[in-house]
């Protein structure tokens, strides 16, 4: 590639493809800029040196391109999973939940159960988020189902040692 900018660090200089004229360079910050306008989109062809091959701009993480469907994916982004519950398995939410107040008991084998349900849901849909909600919510169903288990066979057994009239 020739007519590079001096000014420009090597590592930060791109160039892109538009109607078959290789345009550049640019800064990675001018690159954003020309995603967020429309001038190169997720199927743009980008280089830069270090690059074998040019490559769709949609491999480029710093670009903001909306994918079909015009959201975003912000479950991909594990900082917004921190502040809600974006992307994320609405089983394993239960099972989190669930898991919560199975100190009262009663909801704890739920708590298992939507565990379970929601560890298949993640593995069936990669894109599906909330393996560690699904896991706290077994294991707090797990020790919460304990004592409930306790409970029911003292009440079977009470009922069965109860002398006949």
């Amino acid at each position: 590639m020739s007519g590079e900018s001096p000014e420009l660090p090597q590592n930060r200089i791109w160039y892109y493809e538009k109607n078959g004229q290789h345009n550049g360079p640019v800064t990675r910050e001018r690159m954003a800029e020309l995603a967020e306008i429309g001038e190169v989109d997720a199927e743009t062809l980008v280089w830069k040196e270090g690059l074998p091959d040019w490559v769709p701009a949609s491999r480029l993480r710093f670009l903001p391109f909306t994918p079909p469907g015009g959201s975003t994916l912000s479950g991909d982004d594990a900082g917004m999973r921190l502040l809600a519950p974006v992307g994320v398995s609405g089983w394993a939410i239960a099972s989190g939940y669930l898991g919560l107040i199975s100190v009262l008991i009663l909801p704890a084998p739920f708590a298992i159960l939507t565990g379970v349900i929601a560890i298949r849901d993640i593995r069936r849909n990669p894109k599906n988020h909330g393996m560690a909600r699904a896991v706290f919510g077994i294991i707090m169903g797990t020790l919460f189902s304990i004592p409930l288990l306790i409970l029911i066979g003292s009440f079977v057994f009470g009922l069965m040692i109860q002398p006949i009239r």
